[in-house]
């Protein structure tokens, strides 16, 4: 049993499965034990508000769809899932929320976006994603010359990139398993191939005048202290350890000066906070 499925089965067991477990997709033999059951499920999204429910619906994620596997949300490790329900009672906030990167044709996915009076406050939740390795992924060769441009104006920051191939040896000249490193070491827990679109959302956006030059980024990572489970908790703070030593700010910045060149646009560095929360302080981060 990997970390992630161990995570799902603690924090089921810690709630007391308030929706029952073993969901069955359709023609399934077996249920999914770290799923809530189908009831369950139809019960969550009946509960769901259905402002909430059409945001989910029209995002991206495909959280509330069944294909082969349950419906992603339904997971109860599913960081969708724990930051809508630390979220859903705060006035304004809008889950699923998309941003152009303007950079390839798919856009940024941020979790969950707050429009405050004086600053805008982008949501990006983890929970059982920091227990699989991201040492390499795959991105579209568009990116490129992103991390070069980051790699040059940020010199801790730097990233290999590996031509893909199927079976047959052809290869794909379109995308790219991108290797991120800072200070020459490897970047393992943090994503850092989605951080950057979502900054590269960001910095376009307050560029083309619809995000405001003040904003705050929270990255919400859900602690398994309250598991009990010390493996889980050692690789929790190993991610968040990672993080402190990566130059967040310094990657935003970069990103911004990329997307200026790119949108020829010239405007000033905008007032950006990165903060770190969970599920015991992310209200508290809102303020």
């Amino acid at each position: 049993m990997g970390l992630q499925h161990k995570l799902d089965l603690a924090i089921r067991d810690k709630e007391g499965k308030p929706y029952g477990e073993g969901y069955r997709v359709t023609r399934s033999a077996s249920g999914y034990d770290r799923y809530m059951s189908n009831d369950g499920w139809n019960r969550y999204l009946a509960e769901m508000h259905e402002v909430y429910r059409n945001q989910y619906e029209d995002g991206q994620g495909t959280e509330l769809k069944e294909g082969r596997y349950p419906p992603k949300m339904a997971c109860y490790g599913s960081s969708s899932r724990i930051i809508y329900t630390c979220l859903r009672e705060v006035g304004g906030i809008k889950f699923e929320h998309q941003l152009p990167t303007r950079v390839g044709s798919r856009p940024a996915n941020l979790d969950a976006y707050l429009n405050a009076d004086i600053r805008d406050i982008f949501i990006e939740a983890k929970c059982r994603e920091i227990y699989a390795k991201h040492s390499k992924v795959r991105a579209s060769i568009g990116y490129n010359d992103v991390y070069k441009h980051i790699s040059e104006y940020h010199n801790s920051f730097s990233f290999g990139a590996d031509i893909i191939s199927d079976n047959q040896g052809v290869k794909d000249k379109n995308n790219y398993n991108y290797r991120f490193f800072y200070n020459n070491e490897p970047v393992i827990r943090f994503d850092i191939k989605q951080l950057v679109s979502h900054f590269l959302g960001i910095a376009a956006g307050v560029l083309e005048g619809v995000i405001k030059d003040n904003i705050r980024f929270v990255y919400f990572i859900y602690n398994p202290n309250e598991l009990g489970n010390e493996t889980l908790t050692g690789v929790y703070e190993d991610t968040i350890n990672e993080i402190y030593k990566i130059g967040v700010i310094e990657l935003f910045k970069a990103v911004f000066e990329y997307q200026k060149k790119n949108l020829t646009i010239e405007k000033e560095m905008p007032i950006f906070e990165f903060v770190l929360a969970n599920q015991n302080d992310i209200i508290d981060k809102l303020k």
